[in-house]
């Protein structure tokens, strides 16, 4: 195919010739994840947060799967996001409800994992080297959890 194309990308003048072949590159290269992202579950968090060293506000939020092992919250507007990279875990007692759980150290919240109603695993949200920091300089820490308003099963499944 290439030894074919060649010779009429020669013969075309130069700009033209640049043009068509990044096109057609473009149009082979696999794009990641682009088309793939879904909403997962909705929740109104009523306190600042953490996820992934990125700060957050207290508003409405929707979860995204960006792949296996990458979720997104963000803000229903947008205005406000962060991705963060997770891990499977089980729980001791399966939950009878869809929550967020947040860890707090004082005054600050960070995301520590989803669950799922009915289902014995769920999604802890990895840490970023400042949020490890903060834990370890903290003895005391709290539990607080955020049902969500809709959650879709389909997350935990890979």
């Amino acid at each position: 195919m290439i030894t074919s194309l060649l010779p009429r990308l020669c013969s075309q003048r130069p700009a033209f010739r640049l043009g068509s072949l990044l096109l057609k590159v473009l149009l082979f290269l696999p794009l990641p994840a682009l088309g793939q992202t879904r909403a997962v579950s909705t929740a109104s968090i009523p306190f600042s947060f953490t996820i992934n060293g990125q700060q957050m506000p207290a508003g409405d939020y929707v979860l995204y799967r960006v792949t296996q092992n990458i979720y997104s919250l963000r803000s229903r507007d947008w205005s406000f996001g962060a991705s963060a990279m997770v891990y499977t875990d089980a729980a001791a007692k399966m939950p009878e409800s869809s929550k967020l759980v947040f860890r707090n150290y004082g005054s600050t919240y960070l995301l520590d994992s989803f669950w799922t109603a009915g289902s014995s695993q769920g999604l802890r949200f990895t840490r970023s080297k400042a949020e490890m920091s903060a834990i370890a300089l903290q003895t005391n820490a709290a539990t607080t959890s955020v049902l969500l308003a809709s959650a879709n099963s389909l997350a935990l499944k890979h």
